[in-house]
């Protein structure tokens, strides 16, 4: 509701995107406010206010934001491309494998019947996989097994589902990401003389153990998961099933 402040620098930071991108091929679409109150209809007026300057400045591209509260957005209407973040088999019902495909296809199947005209996305899902914990005979949350099990579900549910047009995978790497959990759960202890650095002991009884976020397909040192290969074989397999022309882009 800030209007002489916030939205000025917000307008004027989506104009500033613009101008700096608007020359890049990839980009498919601009956004603003990740996971932003757009359960609050006191804000709609701002992300109006956001598609109208990117109506303006290019036509040619989708405008979303990636919206977290999903059903319960109720700014939807000023999207023309639908994107949701959520992490079903994570922090939504963790353990529970088969909650992603079920969460996936009942909110593109809502969306494609409020908002027929609109594509859905998934902007953001995945699951944390610590690197050194791969050998594990369960999947266990923060093995990679666990974690491949989760992504796994839910890339096949974005690119079976016809009323899903594309997934954005949360991460490609691992990363730093809070000292209040460092301060928690401590650092990693890595093994001495060992290249690249690896992990002999973390404590993952912390949200993000070590204050990393390990939600990355490959590690700090680009070393790849399970999960970089068994995503990378559906991908492939996905791709060469299109036509050779005319075929729908798969968004990764």
């Amino acid at each position: 509701q800030d209007w002489n402040f916030f939205m000025t620098y917000q307008l004027q930071q989506l104009s500033e995107m613009i101008d700096m991108s608007i020359n890049h091929a990839s980009i498919m679409t601009w956004a603003w406010f990740n996971e932003g109150p757009s359960d609050d209809k006191r804000a709609c007026p701002a992300y109006e206010a956001c598609a109208e300057r990117v109506k303006i400045r290019d036509p040619t591209r989708f405008w979303t934001w990636a919206d977290n509260k999903e059903q319960k957005s109720q700014c939807l209407d000023f999207a023309s491309l639908v994107a949701f973040n959520h992490y079903p088999g994570w922090y939504d019902q963790p353990g529970d494998v088969s909650i992603a495909a079920k969460h996936w296809r009942e909110n593109a199947a809502a969306m494609r019947a409020k908002y027929p005209g609109k594509p859905f996305v998934i902007s953001e899902t995945g699951a944390g996989g610590i690197y050194e914990w791969s050998n594990n005979e369960t999947a266990a949350k923060w093995t990679q097994r666990y974690q491949t099990e989760i992504i796994a579900a839910d890339v096949d549910v974005a690119l079976q589902d016809e009323n899903i047009s594309g997934v954005t995978l949360w991460h490609f790497f691992d990363f730093k990401i809070n000292d209040a959990d460092t301060a928690l759960c401590g650092h990693c202890d890595y093994l001495k003389g060992v290249e690249p650095p690896t992990c002999g002991f973390i404590d993952v009884s912390c949200r993000r153990p070590g204050g990393e976020n390990h939600k990355g397909v490959v590690d700090f040192w680009r070393r790849k998961k399970q999960a970089y290969h068994v995503v990378a074989a559906k991908y492939k397999a996905a791709s060469s099933a299109l036509p050779a022309a005319g075929a729908a882009a798969i968004v990764v």
